[in-house]
């Protein structure tokens, strides 16, 4: 599977665009991703591990429930894309 980034979430994955994992759900995903950045968790989970209303993982183009978007199978070729909310007056 694939997570793909962008704006100013491509800091805290060493500023790439795409990174692979070989997981079974989306949360199994998530894991491999915060492990290996540390820093990016906070911005994406809050405390009791759940997504963080200001982010949307969107599984090949459709939007997961927050709810239970950690449960959600996936499959080699998955793309899940990271996006935060956009803030302004």
């Amino acid at each position: 599977m694939q997570f793909q980034f962008s704006g100013f979430l491509l800091r805290y994955v060493d500023y790439q665009r795409t990174l692979d994992y070989d997981a079974g759900t989306v949360g199994d995903a998530l894991s491999q991703l915060f492990d290996e950045h540390p820093g990016l968790r906070p911005v994406v989970v809050d405390e009791a591990g759940g997504v963080r209303r200001t982010v949307r993982l969107c599984l090949d183009g459709e939007l997961l429930p927050a709810s239970r978007a950690h449960e959600v199978e996936l499959t080699g070729d998955s793309r899940v894309d990271v996006l935060t909310a956009v803030a302004g007056g």
